[in-house]
């Protein structure tokens, strides 16, 4: 009997001419046959195709505000587990992008990401106030990665935090230093954080958007970050940051893009209050953009301390221009590195430019002068 039985198939009409890419899972409208986009997202042979994505990502640029709650009209009620917009941010979009929040907190959502992208120098301070009080407990709880450019961050009363939160990525925020340490204290299991060109709190002194205050203490993270990446624009206050007692318990991997005025240049050895501050670091990695000249024989390097960076095997410097600061910094990171297996160095001239072969000469020359003696013989040393 069982040779007798038959399946049926039943065949798939094909809604359009054009085949449909249906290879990845997140469904953008660069798949789409052009014509399906031109006559309606919304035809009757692709409506139930649209309801069926965990995945949705949204361009501003390419998509309508109408055909955005038209895809979301469909998904409602839907989990959407991925949900991520851009569009260059105007304030007549606050009513629309808060229906977006509303919609995030509806579906379900683990991953969020709203890259708002300013649309000219005049209304850079113009960010959009993202609302967080339209998160209920559950989307909080739910959320597990938040990517948010371009808006300011108040925290309601009574903020609980997003207890699984394991990505966050800020680039462009606004905030108070209070509502930021608040925000990240609140997110015990977060397991990457960048913040970059993140104004918080003072007042803005810079048209590239960087905050211009004082870096008297480390950012306040929650001990279990591995990877951190600083991306600041200040000047180093080099007794504060000593005194630093901040802790990154778990932090194996660390970036820091440093920009920084002639007058900042004496103050780099501060920095070893990061290295201090993470006892597990494994990869450093610096990056210079300054204003200072490369160091002179008879001014003076300062030591510090040997410090204890038992796990630290790979450092990687670039725009390095062998200014006094530079070395001093260099120099406290050898000698306090025991098992150090590679150093990179890349050379450049002021902010970063390119360098002749003479003055490429001159650093490498001074770097191995006070490397030589100091650092460990099997460590591999690479000057670019």
């Amino acid at each position: 009997m069982e040779n007798n039985l038959i399946r049926r198939t039943k065949r798939l009409k094909r809604c359009h001419q054009q085949p449909f890419k249906q290879s990845r899972a997140k469904v953008q409208f660069a798949d789409l046959p052009e014509d399906v986009v031109r006559t309606s997202v919304l035809s009757r042979n692709w409506r139930h195709m649209w309801t069926c994505c965990t995945k949705l990502r949204f361009d501003g640029v390419m998509v309508s505000r109408d055909n955005i709650n038209a895809i979301l009209q469909q998904h409602s009620g839907k989990i959407v587990e991925e949900f991520e917009v851009k569009f260059e941010f105007d304030s007549k979009l606050v009513d629309h992008l808060n229906g977006l929040v509303d919609f995030v907190v509806s579906s379900q959502t683990k991953k969020m990401a709203f890259d708002l992208v300013p649309t000219n120098p005049v209304g850079l301070l113009d960010r959009y106030r993202f609302p967080f009080e339209r998160f209920d407990n559950g989307s909080i709880s739910r959320l597990q990665h938040i990517q948010l450019s371009f808006a300011s961050l108040e925290l309601p009363p009574h903020f609980s935090g997003f207890l699984n939160l394991r990505n966050l990525d800020l680039h462009l925020i606004r905030s108070t230093q209070k509502d930021l340490q608040d925000l990240l204290s609140q997110c015990f299991n977060i397991e990457w954080l960048s913040l970059v060109r993140c104004h918080i709190g003072g007042e803005i002194k810079s048209l590239s958007l960087d905050a211009y205050v004082p870096l008297t203490t480390l950012p306040s993270v929650p001990p279990c970050v591995q990877p951190l990446c600083l991306d600041v624009y200040v000047p180093l206050e080099v007794s504060s940051l000593l005194k630093n007692t901040c802790k990154f318990s778990h932090l194996k991997y660390l970036q820091l893009k440093l920009r920084l005025y002639y007058h900042d240049s004496g103050n780099i050895l501060s920095l070893a209050s990061f290295l201090r501050a993470s006892p597990c670091i494994e990869k450093l990695e610096i990056h210079f953009n300054s204003y200072a000249l490369s160091h002179l024989y008879y001014q003076p390097i300062r030591r510090l301390p040997q410090g204890e960076y038992g796990y630290l095997k790979n450092m990687h410097i670039t725009g390095f221009v062998a200014s006094t600061g530079e070395l001093e910094s260099l120099l406290h990171v050898v000698e306090s590195a025991s098992i150090l297996e590679v150093l990179t160095i890349e050379a450049a001239g002021m902010l970063g430019k390119d360098i002749d072969y003479e003055g490429r000469l001159k650093v490498e020359e001074l770097t191995r002068r006070y490397l030589d003696g100091i650092m460990l013989r099997n460590t591999k040393l690479y000057m670019a």
